[in-house]
């Protein structure tokens, strides 16, 4: 993600493992725009605790996933999300398939 693109978010929330930062998250319009944590964090709770804060205190209830990135879309689907739209191409044109998904209470 480029400055300029962090400029126009209205939420970044920065995660912190050990007084150092291990990833972020990016919140628009009740979507989760960006979701990052470090290859060494992954699995360790952080990613689950980012969403639920995303859902409980900013009402984001909706994240793009690239379809190809079966680990983070099983996570979001364990999470309660579920597809309601798949593009056959991302935001910039590029032949890579991406699901919409939005937060459903009864899911989880």
């Amino acid at each position: 993600m480029t400055k300029e693109a962090l400029r126009t978010i209205d939420t970044l929330i920065i995660a912190f493992s050990a007084n150092k930062p291990v990833g972020f998250m990016c919140i628009q319009d009740q979507k989760i725009e960006a979701l990052y944590l470090a290859p060494g964090h992954i699995g360790k709770g952080i990613g689950k605790r980012l969403i639920r804060l995303a859902i409980n205190r900013y009402k984001a209830f909706y994240i793009d996933v690239n379809e190809q990135n079966t680990q983070a879309t099983d996570i979001y689907r364990h999470l309660g999300f579920e597809v309601f739209r798949r593009n056959e191409t991302d935001s910039q044109g590029n032949p890579f398939p991406i699901l919409c998904m939005k937060f459903n209470p009864n899911k989880v």
